[in-house]
């Protein structure tokens, strides 16, 4: 089972194609197998603080190891994912 959280900031249409677009990727790949945590920054900041989060929106692999971190977009470009599964 792996595990992700999802770091945004606001419930904006941007921040929403962006759950939308990293749903369907972990889906793909992993078909029910995962679980998704995201995390509004403007809502729990210590959270953000607890990741060092610097920039949004940032995609962390937290299990299995090793941690992974990836920020961007997340439009369709799945390459950046990917480095999330190395």
């Amino acid at each position: 089972m792996y595990e992700f959280r999802l770091y945004i900031t606001g419930q904006t249409p941007n921040s929403k194609n962006i759950i939308k677009n990293v749903k369907a990727f972990l889906e793909d790949r992993f078909e029910g197998e995962y679980c998704l945590n995201i995390v509004d920054v403007l809502k729990n900041p210590e959270l953000g603080e607890y990741d060092e989060i610097i920039l949004t929106p940032t995609l962390i692999k937290v299990f299995p190891p090793p941690i992974r971190k990836v920020i961007g977009v997340f439009d369709g470009d799945e390459k950046a994912l990917e480095l999330l599964l190395c």
